[in-house]
């Protein structure tokens, strides 16, 4: 087995590859890092000469990518399903209170969303005066399943893929890995096994500040306007990390009534943990609590 690790957009990567040649790996390694940080490098809200830079200082970008545009149509579908509640269009808000290109953690006045729009066509994405677009609750796992598809391409049967604990795992092999616990996060609440898919957890012990003498975190029902208070984290598992990623995202964010409409539309399963630590997971969730 070949292992190896790295930082790239904001978090450390873990990544085991069975079946690979000493020669091989060094030079797949650096293909896979050069790859997660051409990602940041486009995708990056932090980064002016980023796509997402561009569309949010001049409100219009033409000639998007394909997959740009594929990660914002996904996005506009859940938008849709969670009745406003999961938006991309978070990017102003999440500045506001804090989470901004310097990492002020300040809150600052709010500014009215009246113009929070995005508009998106084939040759050209357009937003609104009062817009930001942030793709937090979509582009790690877009990117987790980009390598491992490249891993694929290089014809190996058996590897995960784990960045900051959203996961792609491709084999015949059950592979087991911890649910890490929203309250105490250097301990495990349960475990998870699995041959093949994705997993993802969104948890409000990550990302999480003070502004204004209150604490805050970056996982915000956009309807509100206001981070989630009643959850502590959702675990979710797909057959693609990218829609485990978006509905832990969705689902943590949005009222229970359309949680259903969420897993059906990205084909996940969930395991929900609430702030009062009860919890509860679909049937066919394929992850335990360890109580």
């Amino acid at each position: 087995m070949f292992t190896f690790d790295f930082e790239a957009i904001g978090t450390g990567w873990f990544i085991d590859i069975d079946g690979v040649l000493e020669l091989e790996s060094e030079n797949h390694s650096q293909q896979i890092i050069s790859l997660t940080h051409d990602f940041e490098e486009s995708y990056s809200r932090f980064k002016d000469t980023s796509l997402v830079g561009q569309l949010n200082k001049n409100k219009i970008l033409q000639n998007p990518t394909v997959e740009f545009l594929e990660m914002l149509k996904l996005a506009e579908e859940l938008k849709e399903v969670t009745q406003g509640a999961f938006d991309v269009m978070i990017g102003k808000r999440l500045s506001d209170l804090g989470y901004d290109k310097s990492l002020s953690f300040k809150e600052t006045k709010s500014t009215d969303l009246n113009e929070n729009f995005i508009k998106i066509e084939a040759n050209c994405i357009k937003i609104g005066a009062d817009s930001m677009l942030d793709l937090g609750g979509i582009g790690k796992g877009y990117l987790i399943d980009k390598v491992s598809m490249f891993i694929k391409s290089k014809g190996y049967k058996q590897f995960s893929v784990n960045a900051g604990g959203d996961i792609y795992s491709f084999g015949t092999q059950d592979k087991s890995f911890y649910l890490e616990n929203p309250f105490d996060t250097t301990q495990a609440i349960g475990e998870i096994v699995l041959k093949e898919g994705g997993i993802a957890c969104s948890s409000a012990s990550k990302r999480n500040w003070k502004a204004n003498d209150k604490q805050v975190h970056h996982l915000i029902n956009m309807k509100s306007q206001m981070p989630v208070d009643d959850i502590s984290a959702v675990f979710t598992y797909g057959k693609t990390t990218t829609n485990a990623d978006l509905g832990s995202t969705a689902i943590f964010v949005s009222d229970k009534n359309v949680w259903p409409d969420i897993a059906k539309l990205l084909n996940i399963e969930y395991l929900v943990v609430f702030s009062s630590g009860k919890y509860f997971q679909t049937q066919a969730y394929p992850g335990r609590m360890y109580s």
